[in-house]
């Protein structure tokens, strides 16, 4: 609660609560922030992150990434791909703080749809917090077998197990991607379900379609 805040300034505080009130919708990707909006007399609405389907397009080619990551290196990252390494797993690491640094939108959407497995890691900096990511929409977009952190808000999104798939502890995390490693006709199915979905339920259109409807406005008008 305290980084809706943020520090104390001259001018007011550095997080959101002093400008909420200026808008006629927020939209905000924490469900348990609503009570606090409304507690500061802010419209908000619950709206996860969504991809842009003319971007992260699937594709039919060679599988031959046995596993990626996407995304800075801070926190436990470094430590849960250590232990992949460790077992033996080859993973493929792209983002701030990575040998192999950044890498464009093309480029993830290249190695998305080569990769076995997108892993993806919802823990923030504080491993007992977890959030959405942006990855939880745009890997299934493209097609991507996507094996995430378990978040009890994905359950909302997506049916787990039929399109996506979650790891509980990073103990178990390699025992997990060894069995679908040896599974690639179970990931294509999971991967094909994840793209439908996703194209479907998870596009900006989608979240901006919810907002103009919280406001009263339809598509078209806006």
């Amino acid at each position: 609660k305290t980084h809706r805040y943020s520090v104390l300034e001259a001018t007011g505080f550095a997080g959101m609560v002093d400008i909420i009130g200026a808008f006629d919708l927020t939209m905000t990707s924490d469900p348990t922030a609503l009570p606090w909006y409304t507690e500061h007399g802010a419209h908000a609405i619950y709206s996860p992150p969504g991809a842009n389907p003319d971007v992260f397009v699937p594709r039919d080619c060679e599988r031959d990434i046995p596993v990626l990551f996407v995304g800075k290196n801070y926190g436990r990252r470094a430590q849960i791909i250590g232990q992949l390494a460790d077992a033996g797993i080859d993973v493929t690491c792209y983002g701030q703080g990575w040998p192999r640094g950044p890498i464009d939108t093309a480029g993830m959407v290249d190695a998305m749809n080569r990769a076995q497995i997108t892993l993806g890691i919802g823990e923030t900096a504080d491993p007992s917090l977890l959030s959405l990511k942006g990855r939880d929409f745009e890997a299934p977009m493209c097609g991507a077998f996507y094996l995430t952190q378990r978040n009890e808000e994905l359950f909302r999104h997506y049916a787990v197990q039929k399109e996506i798939v979650m790891w509980g502890t990073s103990f178990m995390l390699p025992h997990i991607v060894r069995y679908w490693l040896a599974h690639p006709e179970a990931c294509e199915v999971i991967r094909h379900a994840a793209a439908l979905r996703a194209r479907r339920d998870h596009t900006w259109r989608r979240r901006f379609e919810a907002a103009f409807a919280a406001m009263g406005l339809t598509w078209g008008e806006a």
